[in-house]
């Protein structure tokens, strides 16, 4: 299911110009002092694990997995697991001068209610969310729904869509510790020219980051060979 579905032409074409970053405002839709943070506000990288336009935050507690996509072996999103509450991050460019936020969640809503399930926008923590029971199917072939939670930040030329699952989705104690991983999370959009709505570049972090990025007392962070979909790091 394709949540962005670039309905306009001016979504199609759009392409902005590459400018060297700015410290410019959120869209004023988007609560600022919340997170993710962009780039320039702030002076290091920290124990974040660099992945390319996302820098996340390392925790003991957590597994990081990284998504990649089958045909083109890119990266495409990145997914936080801790205690069986699950988080999963994806950044798009976005205009200069407005969020894309509410217009997304409009167009989420419907395809989850024209697929079956059902949704409904809630206030959270990151402002207004999308709270969801998306149709789905267990290993064992059963069929049934599952609680999502699908949270977006506009930030200066970029978003970023969250997705809590799991008992994430459920419980609010489950999903602190993921919601405060989330206000950490920084955005490295660069400054090349992406149209709106584009998914920006992942990438996989070096040893030599991913041995910085480690809290101390943990065994630096290990790439492992890679599969068919997915790799993991603890």
């Amino acid at each position: 299911m394709s949540w962005f579905s670039r309905r306009s032409a001016r979504q199609n074409d759009e392409v902005e110009e590459a400018t060297e970053p700015t410290e410019s405002d959120p869209p004023a839709d988007s609560p600022a002092d919340a997170g993710p943070r962009d780039v320039s506000e702030v002076t290091s990288r920290g124990t974040r694990l660099d992945l390319g336009a996302l820098w996340v935050p390392v925790s003991e507690q957590s597994t990081i997995r990284l998504d990649i996509d089958k045909k083109s072996g890119r990266l495409v999103a990145v997914n936080i697991a801790q205690d069986g509450a699950n988080l999963r991050l994806q950044v798009f460019a976005a205009p200069k001068t407005s969020g894309i936020w509410d217009e997304v969640r409009q167009e989420m809503a419907a395809s989850i209610e024209s697929g079956g399930g059902n949704a409904e926008e809630v206030d959270g923590p990151f402002g207004t969310e999308l709270r969801a029971k998306v149709p789905s199917t267990t290993r064992d072939g059963r069929t049934g729904k599952r609680s999502v939670r699908f949270v977006g930040v506009d930030g200066p030329r970029w978003f970023v869509r969250a997705e809590f699952s799991g008992k994430a989705a459920t419980n609010a104690q489950a999903a602190e510790p993921l919601e405060e991983l989330l206000k950490e999370v920084v955005v490295s959009r660069g400054t090349e020219a992406h149209p709106p709505r584009e998914l920006l570049t992942l990438t996989m972090p070096g040893s030599a980051q991913a041995a910085q990025a480690t809290p101390d007392g943990r065994p630096p962070l290990s790439m492992p060979g890679r599969g068919p979909e997915i790799a993991e790091i603890r």
